[in-house]
């Protein structure tokens, strides 16, 4: 009998399914789980060097899906299996949560309308260091503003779906004020469009696809190209809300820049003031 068959696993695709299904989990069950698994194994077995086999194996495997939790890109190649274990998703975790939140009427302090009290828009960065720390800097509760977030708080095309949205917010939402906040050390800041292309061929993206694009017209290296100083970055996207021939000339658009650790702001543009851009 193999060491597999000791351990309670007939063949790699019973194993992996058990792996998959215990480690989904919470880090509670799967703790309970493996000391059962343990008990039992050094029951069953006579208590020598060779039944250990079996448990420290499965030990092993539990400690590697443990640090999958923990290690977004961490992978393990069986060789006895030749199987790839990767990153399981949040998703179930979420689903678990969202149930509770719901049940427990943890809904109940975010009551608000969809029209904004502070009648404010505010274009950020989707950086995670902004996810409390900018309306906690701000002073801003739920339902005080729309917040519309993408990677550098920039509009890179005046008819792309960021614009949009800020008219969206003034049109149908009642906003009557913008602000772009970005924030220093920002990831935008010197992307280069060679290096993310060569991860986007590492992550499976062929080439000729890049090069089909190219074709139809597309620049790549232009969209891919982040910016050199977040202070004229926040400039340019002031200038280019501002001048957009939707936006009402009566809505003040501020430019600010956000310390990601101390959440101070820096102003770089006063919308109020008559030569703002």
């Amino acid at each position: 009998m193999t060491i597999w068959a000791r351990a309670g696993f007939s063949g790699k695709h019973r194993f992996a399914a058990k792996f998959k299904e215990k480690m989904r989990a919470n880090a509670v069950h799967w703790r309970v789980f493996l000391t059962q698994k343990l008990a039992i194994l050094t029951k069953k077995q006579p208590r020598n060097k060779l039944s250990l086999a079996p448990t420290i194996i499965f030990i092993v495997r539990c400690i590697i899906g443990s640090l999958k939790t923990h290690l977004p890109h961490f992978s393990y190649n069986s060789p006895k299996t030749n199987f790839i274990y990767t990153t399981m998703s949040e998703l179930n975790t979420i689903i678990q949560h969202n149930e509770q939140f719901v049940e427990q009427g943890g809904y109940a302090e975010f009551f608000t309308n969809k029209y904004p009290e502070k009648k404010l828009a505010i274009l950020s960065c989707m950086d995670t260091r902004m996810t409390k720390l900018l309306p906690a800097a701000l002073g801003l509760e739920n339902g005080d503003a729309k917040i519309i977030k993408n990677a550098g708080a920039v509009v890179s095309h005046p008819w792309g779906s960021v614009m949009r949205s800020l008219l969206v917010a003034v049109f149908e939402l009642r906003v009557e004020e913008i602000m772009v906040i970005a924030h220093y050390d920002c990831g935008m800041r010197g992307l280069s469009s060679s290096t993310f292309l060569e991860k986007a061929e590492a992550h499976g993206i062929p080439h000729d696809r890049m090069d089909t694009l190219r074709d139809a017209g597309i620049n790549l290296d232009r969209w891919l190209t982040g910016f050199d100083n977040v202070e004229d970055s926040v400039r340019d996207t002031v200038k280019t809300i501002k001048r957009h021939p939707l936006m009402p000339a009566n809505i003040p658009v501020h430019g600010l820049v956000i310390h990601p650790t101390t959440g101070k702001l820096t102003l770089v543009v006063d919308g109020n003031t008559t030569c703002a851009i």
